[in-house]
């Protein structure tokens, strides 16, 4: 029994250690209340020639109620699936943007409901190759001298640039899916964009509804960039929509100049409703056949 109670006091004193150790000597996380950063603008086109120099600026804002030190820096920026996820880490042929572009200072100090122009430099590489290349510039918030774990927060302005010369500008619309029962609504569907070029375009989707009357209920388009070489899935929605209707949907795509249109004509219904109505075909079908026997 003593054997026991020495082990058991043992433990107990060993997990109070530990605890202990973990309060006074681990590193701390403060999280700072009020710490907001933005960045303006959001992207940033050029249309360049290989060897040439231009001289920007972007803006750092302090939109929070506390002061940081935040700093500057350039990234690779390319996307990694269909869905565009994006990554800032893999350098690919054309995510060398970064090593185009040196800024004039590193690092700046913001007082709450403060604002400072950030000027840089791209030089573009006389062997530059022509077609798209991109970058994202970022603004990181810094850690404060107290605190052990860096708690960042940043935000990035994406950089399109074009290298004139021979570069091809090509994609097409591969489908537009769209179901034509939407159980629970809105109405939404996907679109599939391929670029087969080697520089980015713009691209327009638009999706119009009319009701079964005829009358237009909604209208709305949207712009997207398409990074050269890869394929996007670009979600359609109707937003804020109705879950009860029959509508006829187009949806236009505007992609170098040629559009592309659809047809669809979709019902919406939340599953109650559905399960309603297939109950009453049931029972009326089930009242028919008693007749017929009857």
């Amino acid at each position: 029994m003593n054997r026991m109670k020495i082990r058991f006091s043992t433990m107990i004193a060993v997990l109070v250690g530990v605890l202990l150790s973990t309060f006074l000597n681990g590193p701390t996380v403060r999280a700072v209340e009020g710490e907001s950063i933005t960045i303006s603008p959001a992207s940033k086109p050029y249309k360049l020639k290989a060897g040439e120099v231009i001289k920007d600026k972007l803006t750092v804002i302090n939109d929070g109620t506390v002061g940081y030190m935040f700093k500057v820096y350039a990234a690779p920026y390319s996307v990694k699936n269909r869905s565009y996820e994006p990554d800032y880490s893999t350098t690919t042929p054309n995510a060398d943007l970064q090593t185009w572009v040196r800024f004039d200072q590193q690092s700046v100090h913001l007082e709450p409901n403060e604002r400072t122009e950030i000027s840089y430099t791209v030089t573009v590489p006389t062997d530059a190759t022509p077609g798209g290349h991109y970058g994202v510039l970022f603004a990181e918030t810094q850690p404060q001298q107290s605190e052990q774990i860096a708690r960042k927060k940043r935000v990035g302005t994406i950089v399109y640039a074009t290298i004139q010369g021979q570069y091809v500008q090509a994609g097409k619309e591969l489908s537009t899916t769209i179901s034509p029962l939407q159980i629970g609504g809105p109405v939404s569907g996907m679109l599939t964009v391929e670029n087969t070029g080697n520089t980015d375009f713009t691209m327009t989707n638009s999706m119009t509804a009319w009701n079964i009357v005829g009358s237009e209920v909604y209208k709305k388009s949207h712009t997207r960039i398409i990074l050269p070489k890869t394929t996007r899935d670009i979600p359609v929605k109707w937003e804020n929509g109705p879950e009860l209707g029959i509508f006829r949907i187009e949806t236009t795509t505007d992609i170098l100049g040629k559009q592309v249109a659809h047809q669809h004509w979709v019902l919406v219904a939340p599953i109650w409703f559905l399960i309603t109505v297939f109950a009453v075909l049931g029972l009326f079908a089930f009242w028919i056949v008693r007749r017929i026997r009857g």
